[in-house]
């Protein structure tokens, strides 16, 4: 009897850990997670916060199915603006809008520029023209991870993106 009772207690152990295992894969990629790190960024220069647009999230999760193959990167229409993260580990959509927020370190205010490196991914997060956005996350084909979020209206480049 000794020796069930083991077997099940590790069973049960090792069930527990399973679905720990598979919740913590999701943490940090639900919409509110998206909306937090985005709106986290944006709280800091006194932007507006987001709100989560499923029409760009379903456009989002159409352009990672076209992107599974390949990974490459699908056209984005016009009106509307994109921000797109890969990683060789899983990634995840608060990892990347943490990326992309800290590129703020590169943005100078005063010239309305990026210095030194790439900054329109910050630029986009926290743009006082942009109201929505919807994000999706996918593994490519070849292993890649890939978090790519769109948002409505895109950034303005010419103008400051707050004031």
């Amino acid at each position: 009897m000794n020796s069930l009772n083991s077997s099940l207690a590790i069973y049960l152990i090792v069930i527990t850990l399973a679905l720990t295992l598979v919740h913590v894969s999701q943490a940090q990629n639900s919409h509110q997670d998206y909306l937090d790190a985005h709106n986290a960024a944006r709280a800091e220069v006194v932007v507006k916060p987001l709100k989560w647009n499923n029409t760009l999230e379903a456009f989002s999760r159409n352009t990672s199915i076209r992107r599974f193959s390949t990974c490459n990167a699908a056209q984005v229409p016009f009106e509307i603006g994109e921000n797109v993260g890969e990683a060789t580990f899983p990634l995840t959509g608060v990892e990347a809008v943490k990326l992309w927020a800290n590129e703020k370190s590169y943005y100078d205010y005063d010239k309305n520029e990026c210095v030194g490196r790439n900054c329109w991914h910050y630029i986009q997060v926290v743009s006082n023209l942009t109201v929505s956005v919807g994000c999706d996350r996918s593994q490519c084909k070849n292993g890649i991870w890939a978090i790519s979020c769109y948002y409505y209206p895109p950034c303005d480049i010419i103008n400051r993106p707050y004031d």
